[in-house]
């Protein structure tokens, strides 16, 4: 096996477990009822835009499309920060609801810790941080034409194993 056709497995791995953190998150969410609020539907959205831009990178590999990629991804992490902001500031709040006496240490235990899960939100910068990789993975590198050709032939040599594998 190639270096080429190595790559290209990797590739093709790499969005996959993206794309199924992605869908996984949305699955979670709805069985967590994590739609009662405005600010509560946000996740989903990323997680769509999250879905729908590593399918336009997979299927359709072009320059636009990976930059395209990464932004959301990136964006995808600014949201997941906000949600895990989001979440300490709601544990914060119900433990001085239950017990307003608390402060100091055993606050920030409870916050980090509480009945909102912390880590949650940090799915959707995990998949973002591996549609990224993915992308490099292709050869769509930082430093230009070079990375493009060699992104190019891979993603040639993808196309079989892309034609199997199905987003929907």
């Amino acid at each position: 096996m190639s270096d080429s056709e190595r790559l290209a497995r990797l590739t093709t791995l790499l969005y996959a477990l993206a794309a199924a953190l992605f869908a996984g998150t949305i699955v979670e969410l709805l069985s967590a009822k994590h739609f009662q609020e405005p600010m509560q539907l946000v996740p989903f959205a990323l997680c769509v835009a999250g879905l729908a831009a590593i399918g336009v990178a997979w299927k359709r590999p072009s320059r636009q499309s990976v930059l395209a990629l990464r932004l959301v991804m990136l964006i995808a992490a600014g949201g997941s920060l906000l949600g895990m902001w989001e979440h300490i500031e709601g544990n914060i709040g119900f433990i001085q609801e239950m017990h307003p006496d608390v402060t100091g240490w055993e606050l920030l235990i409870g916050a980090v810790t509480g009945r909102a899960p912390l880590l949650a939100s940090g799915a959707l910068a995990a998949a973002g941080v591996i549609a990224v990789v993915a992308t490099f993975a292709a050869g769509w590198g930082l430093r230009g034409a070079r990375d493009i050709r060699r992104a190019e032939a891979i993603s040639g040599e993808m196309a079989p194993a892309l034609g199997s594998i199905s987003l929907k």
